[in-house]
């Protein structure tokens, strides 16, 4: 005799007496993952917040609302699930000394008793799937934002280096006037003004790119140029057990959640499979292997979550010491650019060495803070990897806007 598990008794928990009114809300941001962008406590901000963006963003996703849509029509599903288990006083059939056999009672009763079951599961599933919906736009507005930074920053120390160029380019044609450069030299830093100027035409384009992406999360109209009015903070991790924050992740994730539900389907169908059923097509070895292939699913997401954070983990570090390896580097050029502008000012030095000199600081910078944009999207991620595998893909499909 196949007796059913426990998972019968457990899962009837799932299934309430009345249907908890859903509110069509969404908080500030999701809980866990930190913002290290700054705020002033001073003075309010002038220009759009990240969280401000967050907030937009939350609020105009399709398919966030679609997400929420779904709880409702779960809720409906369990609700009606429920009562007809009430109203038809339904239990599963179980028969001491054999296995179920095909009566209509059997397969009805079983058919509405683990149809009950699996909308209770079916409620719980859309709303942890809303959650990894929602937790996917705040990381993708936070990504966006952050791009956008990125890419002016970029832009502006890149406008400096066509300056330099600009300023290169006059020496050497001043020298080869007077013969004291090649005709090499000369054509040589020409080409390299000109690569610089082409080199701003790409930064345009990526900064117009990155802005569209934030647009587009936001319900902004494509042209739109929002001033942004914070900036990241670098911060190291402050996280001592990994294994540990591996484990939280695990509890946490809304996805690893639904592949471990999905088991509890699997094991029900096998539990109130009923043989000789002559209306059905799918074999008892069948069913049996839907459940082994939920259990295997569940542990490819478990690992493919772990090994995702881990990841995660030692790129942080990565950027932590390469931040601390550039940042280093900092004073020494800071004191050269500090003495070309002397020597400049004195008459021993030229422009070109003093504009030379400030520009490697700034591409210093640049470094420095492109590696703290990397290290803020990555510290977002380790807290929650499942929203950086979404991608934000829940608002991919949407327009930005007209």
């Amino acid at each position: 005799m196949r007796k059913t598990s426990g998972i019968l008794l457990t899962s009837m928990l799932l299934i309430p007496a009345a249907v908890p009114a859903y509110a069509d809300s969404v908080p500030a941001q999701s809980t866990g993952v930190q913002s290290t962008q700054t705020q002033s406590t001073q003075k309010t901000p002038q220009g759009l917040t990240l969280q401000q963006a967050i907030d937009t963003a939350l609020g105009y996703s399709y398919s966030l609302k679609e997400a929420a849509t779904n709880i409702d029509r779960a809720a409906d599903v369990r609700d009606q699930a429920a009562d007809n288990v009430k109203y038809n006083g339904v239990v599963p059939v179980v028969q001491p000394g054999g296995n179920f056999t095909y009566s209509t009672s059997t397969v009805a009763s079983n058919s509405v008793f683990s149809g009950a079951i699996q909308a209770g599961i079916g409620y719980q599933m859309a709303k942890r799937t809303y959650t990894a919906q929602q937790d996917g736009v705040v990381y993708s507005v936070r990504k966006a934002y952050n791009a956008i930074l990125q890419a002016q920053a970029k832009l502006s120390v890149d406008q400096l280096a066509v300056k330099n160029a600009q300023v290169q380019n006059d020496v050497a044609r001043a020298k080869y006037s007077v013969g004291t450069a090649s005709n090499f030299d000369s054509v040589n830093a020409e080409t390299s003004m000109n690569a610089a100027t082409k080199t701003i035409t790409v930064d345009e384009t990526a900064l117009s790119s990155a802005y569209q992406a934030l647009n587009q999360l936001m319900g902004y109209k494509s042209g739109d140029r929002p001033q942004l009015a914070e900036q990241p903070k670098f911060e190291p991790l402050q996280e001592s057990d990994l294994e540990g924050h591996v484990s939280r992740v695990l509890s946490d994730s809304p996805t690893v959640w639904n592949a471990q539900q999905n088991i509890d389907v699997k094991k029900l169908n096998l539990d109130l499979y009923v043989f000789n059923n002559h209306t059905s097509t799918t074999p008892y070895e069948a069913v049996q292997k839907d459940v082994t292939n939920a259990v295997n699913e569940y542990a490819n997401v478990k690992d493919q979550m772990a090994g995702a954070v881990r990841s995660l983990y030692y790129n942080i570090r990565q950027l932590e010491d390469q931040y601390t390896a550039a940042e280093a580097q900092l004073p020494a050029l800071e004191e050269a650019a500090r003495i070309a502008k002397v020597q400049f000012d004195a008459g021993v030095g030229t422009q070109a060495d003093m504009v030379a000199a400030n520009l490697k600081v700034e591409q210093l910078q640049e470094k420095l803070y492109e590696l703290n944009i990397a290290h803020d999207n990555a510290i977002a991620a380790y807290n929650k990897p499942w929203a950086a595998a979404s991608g934000g893909s829940s608002s991919s499909s949407q327009s930005s806007g007209s």
